[in-house]
């Protein structure tokens, strides 16, 4: 209204100049001259009025855009909007409101106020923080729970004023029951995570880059403050375990790995007690390392039990061994004929029998071997050998099984250079488990194949050596468990077998880096082999 007013204010200032000129000069200028400047002034009068009228047309334009903008934003936030009045009754709401409380359209809340839309506690609440930003002119905010709707809300009212003066209220508020739900269960979590935390038999705490204790468990923190392990009533040398845990932190921290040792531990009054290790990076959201995370635990009677049983194991072989060995002795100068000659059906029960003898004396050395792998106190002694070479002097060392077998059996290779490094006995042990196995799963009357192949993966020279044979087809599920210990498939195919050949033979290519072939087709095709690094 008041730009409407600026445009026509000069056509009334230039109608009532021209009409006192006319009146009170009418002799001063000749009618012409008057009517000329009557006209410039019309013509002054006419562009005045156009650049006020494009002025307001502009002004109106960007007010129409704003009031768009304002009002799609006010109508798509998507949280409480309302508007009051002095006297606390509502003016306006927005969407979200209106959906809330299910009006026919935002005007309905017009002359309403919180009492007609909450429980009485909840709108004397409302009320009473209206009425402080009436009285006071300073912003609000304030949480509340509504039993009518069961929810929770928080509010920020903000005063609306006018040349200084407060004309009314705004207040943004936003239904915040699913945020207080979720924060309860976290905290919930938290607590009930802290509790089983602090409840495990071990020792568990954070620290920085720097070694400063940041967060563990109750062990953690008396462990740290003195060294005492109450769990297992010890008090080791807290600075030796600093020392340990800070050499291993450029390796958990620059790998990004977990190291996990058994510790030999120093307690203050000389002893020592033995501790599993576990270093762990402690990482952020983005994947950054702040520190470790450690646990300890004491495995004293681990260790124990652990000495037992190899003790017993070292008995027990050595009581097997040692008369099964003066048995094979024994068997072979009877059958060179040290005491007499012996006739053909002699000869060929001595001989069954040193079969046998031979298989008891190599199935305590399996156990043996399984044993000290399991343990981690098997060490590879690796030496260069000619892998060739030694696959022919297994088959040589079997011939006699090779015959009852009734099976014929080849090698092939086209290997360039046969030398490989790795520990001769160890993979000696896993070429006769190899074939062994072939020659007593094979179909009679068919062919073993023995095959050494060179390969060039990783940039790394390979040998691959595979034993073929028909036998009979072996499933996915079946695949997967044969490698596993005290697995074994030989009642199935009325073979005799202990289930440990296999995962000595996995255990020992494991060792070696190397990798494990094994694969079955359903036209009674088999192939079990490893590859290994030259």
């Amino acid at each position: 209204m008041q730009l409407r007013n600026h445009i026509f204010q000069p056509i009334l200032y230039a109608m009532l100049l021209s009409a006192i000129f006319f009146v009170l000069d009418i002799d001063l200028y000749p009618l012409h001259i008057k009517l000329i400047i009557t006209i410039l002034l019309f013509i002054g009068l006419i562009f005045s009025w156009y650049e006020k009228k494009r002025m307001y047309d502009e002004l109106t334009n960007k007010y129409e855009t704003l009031s768009l903008i304002l009002d799609n934003c006010y109508k798509s936030y998507p949280d409480i909007v309302v508007c009051k009045e002095t006297d606390l009754t509502y003016t306006m709401c927005n969407e979200m409101v209106k959906n809330s409380f299910k009006l026919n359209n935002p005007n309905d809340i017009k002359k309403k106020n919180a009492y007609d839309f909450f429980d009485k506690k909840t709108a004397d609440a409302i009320t009473e923080q209206d009425n402080y930003v009436l009285q006071s002119g300073d912003i609000a905010t304030y949480t509340l729970f509504s039993p009518l709707a069961n929810k929770f809300y928080n509010f920020v009212s903000i005063p609306i004023k006018s040349n200084d003066k407060i004309t009314g209220i705004i207040t943004f508020g936003r239904d915040t029951t699913e945020e207080k739900i979720l924060r309860g269960k976290l905290k919930e979590n938290h607590s009930q995570l802290t509790s089983l935390v602090d409840n495990l038999p071990l020792i568990a705490y954070i620290i920085d880059f720097k070694g400063n204790y940041i967060l563990g468990n109750e062990n953690s923190y008396r462990f740290f403050k003195d060294g005492t392990d109450i769990e297992n009533g010890v008090q080791v040398d807290i600075n030796f375990v600093k020392d340990f845990i800070n050499q291993e932190h450029k390796y958990v921290i620059d790998k990004k790995l977990i190291f996990s040792k058994d510790k030999y531990l120093k307690t203050t009054n000389g002893s020592y007690h033995w501790y599993s290790v576990r270093i762990a990076p402690w990482t952020d959201k983005d994947e950054n390392v702040k520190g470790v995370i450690v646990f300890l635990k004491n495995i004293d009677i681990i260790k124990y039990a652990q000495k037992q049983r190899d003790n017993y194991v070292a008995t027990l072989s050595h009581d097997l061994k040692t008369p099964t060995l003066a048995q094979i002795r024994t068997i072979e100068l009877l059958l060179k004929g040290v005491v007499g000659e012996l006739n053909q059906e002699q000869i060929n029960l001595l001989k069954l029998t040193l079969d046998s003898c031979n298989y008891m004396y190599s199935m305590v050395n399996t156990l043996v071997s399984t044993y000290k792998y399991e343990s981690g106190e098997m060490v590879l002694n690796y030496d260069e050998f000619n892998i060739l070479e030694l696959v022919e002097q297994c088959v040589n060392e079997l011939t006699n099984l090779i015959k009852s077998a009734e099976v014929n059996l080849k090698v092939e290779s086209n290997i360039s250079n046969p030398i490989v490094k790795a520990d001769r006995i160890q993979l000696k042990r896993v070429l006769e488990n190899l074939i062994s196995n072939g020659l007593n799963y094979a179909y009679k009357n068919t062919t073993i194949t023995i095959t050494l192949e060179e390969l060039d993966l990783d940039t790394k020279p390979k040998v691959a050596v595979r034993v073929i044979n028909k036998s009979p087809y072996m499933n996915d599920e079946t695949m997967n468990n044969i490698f596993k210990r005290y697995v074994s498939h030989a009642d199935k195919f009325n073979r005799v077998g202990a289930g440990l050949g296999l995962y000595l033979f996995k255990q020992i290519i494991e060792a070696h880096e190397g990798q494990i072939i094994a694969k079955s087709t359903k036209d009674d095709l088999n192939t079990f082999g490893f590859i290994i690094n030259k």
